[in-house]
């Protein structure tokens, strides 16, 4: 079952610690990035996976982050971290 709801940022810290222990989350948008570098609940070293088509905006990710795209797409950007690819 997958289901889809909007979160504040104080509503995503507490997603996190009580959902996301037991479920995979997953996070979307820019906003989303910029909301767990600044969560207090979420570690200042742990790294990021960003998941996309490869059809988003040029990223400031202040921390370890690696992205995971289709085969054949490509970031429309330099990235800094890591690019994955799957099919």
């Amino acid at each position: 079952m997958n289901i889809s709801i909007t979160v504040t940022q104080r509503q995503l810290s507490e997603l996190l610690l009580n959902i996301a222990v037991a479920r995979p989350v997953f996070i979307w948008g820019p906003p989303g990035i910029d909301i767990l570098e600044k969560s207090e609940d979420f570690p200042n070293n742990g790294p990021l996976l960003i998941i996309t088509d490869g059809y988003c905006e040029p990223l400031k990710i202040h921390r370890e982050h690696a992205f995971l795209i289709p085969k054949g797409s490509n970031l429309p950007f330099i990235p800094k971290g890591k690019v994955f690819r799957f099919s």
